[in-house]
């Protein structure tokens, strides 16, 4: 068989030389279009497939190694060699990027060229032997067979079905073993949830089928779709053919399929076909590890597990009034380092419903202490009933702990404004308060018993929102008073003095002075009272 070859070059003569020399191959390789320019080869790249292309590596306007890099785009598979007339050390350095298959000088010496070609054809004729035989795989396992080969991965099928599925397994026996991987689109549900039926599928289909050439080109690898849109892999190409794969896939689903991306999990290497049921429980377990460790990877099994933070129940009281401390103040950081600390001791648990009902827990106690200052998380968020279910279609950890945080943050910012808005009112309160009742000798003590609140949670409050102590705004007001009742006649000093509460009339000339910058007599004088 002949391996179709396009030859590029923008010089005629390097052209036709070319074409002469690459013909005496012809039981190997066949010329099948010889192009002066690299928009011409392009657009014949677009429109059939070639194995071969063998590109100038210096051509106007578009150069071989920019043609490489959109040919790559276009034909994946495409062996590229580069032919140059210079010993251009960043030449080859680019030609490496593009991963081209040579890198040959001008003038091309016969027998390198003759190597060139040898090891261009047994390095396709192996890639399609591989791809043969993993299509060969696939054509003979028909739908029904698939089914009844995942059923008995799954232990589901009858009894009588067990030796007929076993024997289905027995051509992919290798003395290395058997890999199997389990593959699952990250978020599908809530990420297609605006999509119809049909356009869901469809989508899910496309998917499948990229995978499906990825692994036919890879070669002996058996794709089985299941009832979760997943696709478990059974690979008799070793563990590190598979890894390289898992790679590839990963990426292609990324750029192809974006937003959309992919987990693939391997589980152990079955020494024989009989122990892929184990290998299949393995793979699903470290699927399960994507809520930890996070999406869009590779994941392999690992043996051990993890171990439950102890006291996390006990602790969760704690901690919540603690993170609804922070909130009422506005405390990101805080915040952010308490959600942290949260998330750090969930991660000792290996179960998904035991960490979302922990989490509801630790939410179920903001709410109560929401509640203690007559507020109300759900109504607060905007939550209706069931909304804490979001925390089911999340698949990672760092998932949940982000969709937290914003709420947190959000609960936060709505919990401090109100605060605030609702300290301005009582300040406003007390403010009139304290000037109707200027001349009634009112302390600290007596205008914390009439609004309800301590003295010391009262003088911090008035610290907090008028800017100055109480003691010293009280003084300020009397002082105040007392300037206008100075403007009458009628009225003595001690009179006054003893009007706004004070006893010695020494001490309120000095505080009268202290605030103005004269006695109350030079006040007087200077209003020509």
């Amino acid at each position: 068989m002949t391996y179709s070859t396009m030859l590029v070059d923008d010089e005629s003569i390097d052209l036709e030389w070319l074409s002469r020399r690459v013909s005496e191959h012809k039981d190997k390789l066949s010329v099948d279009a010889a192009v002066n320019s690299g928009f011409a080869a392009l657009q014949l790249l677009r429109e059939r497939p070639f194995d071969i292309m063998i590109s100038d590596i210096r051509m106007p306007i578009l150069s071989g190694l920019e043609l490489a890099a959109k040919a790559r785009e276009l034909r994946p598979e495409l062996q590229i060699v580069f032919i140059s007339g210079h010993e251009d050390f960043e030449y080859a350095k680019q030609a490496i990027k593009v991963n081209a298959s040579a890198y040959l000088l001008k003038p091309v010496d016969d027998d390198e060229l003759k190597d060139t070609v040898r090891q261009l054809v047994a390095k396709l004729d192996a890639e399609r032997q591989s791809r043969d035989t993993g299509k060969r795989l696939q054509e003979a396992l028909p739908h029904i067979e698939k089914e009844l080969l995942l059923g008995w991965l799954e232990g589901t099928v009858s009894p009588e079905l067990e030796p007929v599925a076993a024997k289905m397994l027995e051509p992919l026996a290798r003395e290395e073993g058997l890999e199997l991987a389990v593959l699952e689109i990250d978020d599908l549900e809530w990420k297609l949830s605006d999509m119809g039926e049909e356009e869901r599928r469809s989508l899910l289909h496309r998917i499948h089928q990229t995978i499906r050439v990825l692994c036919e080109e890879e070669g002996e690898i058996l794709c089985l779709p299941d009832k979760q849109h997943r696709l478990v892999l059974v690979a008799a190409c070793g563990r590190s053919r598979l890894e390289g794969l898992a790679e590839r896939v990963l990426a292609g689903i990324r750029e192809q399929y974006h937003p959309l991306t992919a987990t693939l999990a391997v589980g152990s290497t079955a020494r024989h076909p009989a122990e892929l049921r184990t290998a299949f429980k393995h793979a699903r377990c470290a699927l399960k590890e994507k809520l930890f460790v996070g999406k869009n990877r590779l994941i392999l099994y690992r043996s051990e597990t993890k171990q439950p933070a102890p006291g996390l129940t006990a602790d969760i009281e704690k901690a919540a009034e603690a993170m609804f401390h922070d909130m009422l103040n506005y405390q990101l950081v805080s915040i952010d380092e308490l959600l942290e600390a949260l998330f750090r001791q969930l991660d000792g648990y290996d179960d998904k419903a035991a960490i979302i009902h922990l989490i509801v827990h630790y939410i179920s106690r903001l709410h109560m202490h929401c509640g203690q200052w007559n507020e109300n998380l759900y109504e607060l968020l905007q939550w209706e009933y069931g909304s804490l279910r979001a925390l089911d279609q999340f698949e990672t950890l760092q998932d949940m702990k982000s969709w937290l945080r914003r709420k947190f943050f959000e609960l936060s910012e709505l919990l401090y404004r109100k605060q605030q808005k609702q300290n301005r009112k009582t300040i406003a309160s007390i403010l009139a308060y304290i000037d109707e009742g200027l001349e009634s000798k009112l302390t600290l003590k007596q205008v914390a018993e009439h609004f309800g609140f301590s003295p010391n949670y009262l003088g911090q409050l008035f610290k907090e929102e008028a800017g100055e102590h109480f003691s010293d705004y009280l003084i300020r007001a009397r002082v105040r008073r007392a300037c206008e009742l100075l403007l009458d006649p009628a009225l003595k000093i001690y009179e006054i003095a003893d009007r706004m509460g004070y006893k010695n009339i020494l001490y309120f000339n000095r505080q009268f002075k202290q605030q103005t910058g004269m006695t109350p007599g030079d006040y007087r004088k200077a209003n020509k009272v």
